[in-house]
């Protein structure tokens, strides 16, 4: 009996230390195996709330205030613009016609108060100056680009009862470089450097008698400059080097093109000297060939998409042209022609694909141009990729 007693009391006193070991067992291996998943309210991930949204009540703000709310705005003004600038991407290769009729008369050198000197060309019917050329992105920031100019009138030499002759001339060809700065994603600030091929045709001694040919050209490639609103002097100045430095700026944004520039041109002189300088007889009245001419030409322009598809656009450039340096000077005691000359240019184009047409007026407000009666209606055809 006692160790039937005894048996039971070991196998009792076994049995529940088995069963205590056996659940503490359990008890510490699942709290090894759970801690890295179980919840916890220390994390957020474990908190059963951190998932929850309140609603929004009457008294929520709308929106964010003080800084976010700036920094919000300018997010969404940069959104606009990167969308802006993807849907008009620049055109990287450009091969352009330029084709302008000029009416009217050039102005010479001389004054119109001296007796018997004629201070502007004999009119011209019309006077075509065409100029055929393109560009070439070589990079994102820098553009190669190449312009020849050619153009022909129907002349009238000086000699009285003399009949008009036909006669043309090519102008020098330019090489110009671009390089433009960015100074936002819709604006950029470009640099622009040009040189010519100096081969224009013509003797622009107004005082030489010796080739009628040579004068006529000079005459035509004088009524070119002349219809074009004395733009572009790097074309039409014979016997001269041209060398042309400019800066502007450019903003395309939405449907709106803004553009303004100025560019200063320097003819460099490699001609003989004059023939008779003082042709018209002395007294202190004589024409002055001079080493360097310079021209500065400051244009301000907008353009304006009025439709979408397919693009059509108006446009409007006026420019002021200032010579402060001439070819060459008439030397009298005549008042003296102002070298300031002011230009409207209104445009309307458009964009089918690739071809970009569009038709100008070039239009001289009061000055020497003015004057002459000379005015230039403009076609351009721009292929582009």
């Amino acid at each position: 009996m006692r160790r039937f007693v005894a048996w039971a009391l070991l196998s009792t006193l076994v049995s529940t230390h088995a069963l205590a070991a056996d659940k503490g067992g359990k008890g510490k291996g699942k709290k090894k195996g759970k801690q890295s998943s179980g919840q916890s309210m220390d994390t957020t991930s474990g908190d059963p709330t951190a998932k929850e949204q309140s609603d929004a009540g009457p008294f929520t703000p709308q929106g964010k205030t003080g800084s976010l709310a700036k920094e919000e705005e300018e997010k969404k003004d940069d959104a606009k613009i990167e969308e802006i600038v993807k849907s008009r991407p620049r055109d990287t290769h450009l091969i352009f016609g330029d084709l302008l009729f000029g009416f009217g008369r050039a102005p010479k050198p001389g004054a119109a108060t001296v007796v018997n000197h004629p201070d502007q060309t004999k009119k011209a019917a019309p006077v075509v100056a065409f100029v055929l050329g393109g560009s070439w992105d070589l990079s994102k920031a820098v553009t190669l680009g190449l312009r020849v100019p050619w153009s022909t009138a129907s002349v009238r030499s000086e000699t009285p009862n003399s009949p008009n002759e036909n006669a043309m001339a090519f102008g020098s060809p330019d090489i110009n470089f671009e390089y433009r700065v960015e100074l936002s994603r819709v604006t950029t600030l470009p640099i622009y450097v040009g040189v010519g091929v100096p081969v224009a045709q013509g003797n622009p001694d107004p005082s030489s008698t010796r080739d009628y040919n040579q004068t006529n050209m000079a005459q035509v490639n004088l009524l070119a400059d002349a219809a074009t609103g004395w733009r572009n002097p790097e074309f039409y100045q014979p016997k001269r080097e041209p060398i042309s430095f400019g800066v502007g700026v450019r903003h395309d944004r939405g449907g709106w093109e803004l553009h303004a520039s100025t560019k200063l041109t320097a003819g460099i002189n490699f001609a003989s000297k004059l023939e008779a300088p003082d042709i018209m007889g002395g007294g202190g009245t004589r024409y002055r060939q001079n080493g360097v001419s310079l021209r500065d030409v400051t244009v301000v322009g907008a353009t304006f998409e009025f439709v979408e598809k397919p693009s059509m656009w108006l446009g409007l450039d006026g420019w002021l042209a200032y010579n402060p340096i001439l070819p060459i000077d008439f030397v009298s005691n005549a008042t003296k022609k102002t070298a300031f000359q002011v230009v409207l240019e209104p445009r309307l184009g458009a964009r089918f694909g690739h071809f970009v047409p569009s038709v100008s007026g070039v239009l001289p407000v009061g000055g020497q141009l003015g004057d002459t009666g000379m005015a230039g209606v403009r076609a351009r055809l721009d292929y582009v990729w």
